[in-house]
């Protein structure tokens, strides 16, 4: 399918966190415009600014969207009023051609589709399975670009569970998300449900076997097992920790009846 759009920056990282920014930033293709001149209409000119095209638009404005030219008298943004597959006619006086090398963009909102998960040729494991989220559309900004920042959307998408032991990876943590237009697809990113942020989590935790946790002091319960996930292939597995004492200095006794009398809130 023809598209107006194309994805012109993206996330730095393969891994993101979820409250950290995710943004994908499309913006609109640009068509050199070849004259423009006075729209006729039955023999007679109806004082409207025609914008003809030195090719063909990929997919044709409609009526009342907009298109944004660059540079001259025409600068700005305008309403469609008609177009063929090489024109448009715009809500704007016909004031004389163009003299300068100029471009027009066509400012019509895709549909946009979040997906989460992996499709089944990505061979990954199927308790992620490639899934719709939501459809939505979004709004240029003042730059002339969509600017799409998922982390909210991310945020949602994770229900915590009860740690699996048996199973190599920490699923209730991470999932692979993507967005879709115009039957075009980005890449996925990798998304933790973290507030680490991003930049830290892949300079400190992803190739160092850190848990996600405060590295400089880690807590492990000194009775029963402590459960960490730790990047691990790649990937954040499940650990489990027992036999330790706290690493946070006192906190040894946390389970005494005087624990709060000690001054540590476990609640």
């Amino acid at each position: 399918m023809a598209t107006n759009v194309y994805l012109s920056d993206a996330p730095n990282y393969l891994w993101n966190t979820a409250y950290s920014d995710i943004n994908f930033v499309f913006d609109f293709k640009s068509y050199q415009i070849f004259s423009i001149t006075e729209q006729i209409s039955s023999s007679v000119g109806t004082g409207k600014a025609q914008i003809n095209l030195y090719y063909t638009w990929d997919i044709n404005p409609v009526k009342n969207e907009y298109v944004f030219i660059d540079i001259g008298s025409y600068t700005g943004i305008h309403r469609v009023l008609s177009s063929t597959n090489s024109a448009v006619v715009i809500d704007f006086e016909y004031t004389g051609d163009i003299t300068d090398i100029t471009y027009i963009k066509h400012l019509r909102l895709p549909q946009f589709t979040l997906y989460k998960g992996f499709q089944s040729s990505e061979a990954f494991s199927d308790t992620l399975p490639y899934t719709l989220v939501t459809n939505f559309t979004y709004s240029f900004n003042q730059n002339i670009q969509i600017q799409i920042n998922i982390k909210g959307l991310a945020q949602k998408c994770f229900t915590i569970q009860e740690p699996i032991i048996t199973q190599d990876y920490d699923f209730s943590v991470f999932n692979a998300f993507r967005l879709s237009w115009d039957e075009e697809i980005t890449d996925y990113c990798l998304i933790l449900n973290s507030s680490i942020p991003t930049e830290k989590l892949n300079a400190v935790y992803l190739s160092n076997g850190l848990p996600l946790t405060n590295v400089e002091e880690q807590l492990l319960w000194g009775c029963g097992n402590t459960f960490f996930t730790i990047f691990d292939g790649g990937y954040p597995k499940l650990k489990v920790f027992n036999g330790y004492d706290q690493a946070v200095t006192g906190f040894n006794n946390a389970f005494q009846t005087n624990q709060f009398a000690q001054g540590f809130d476990i609640t």
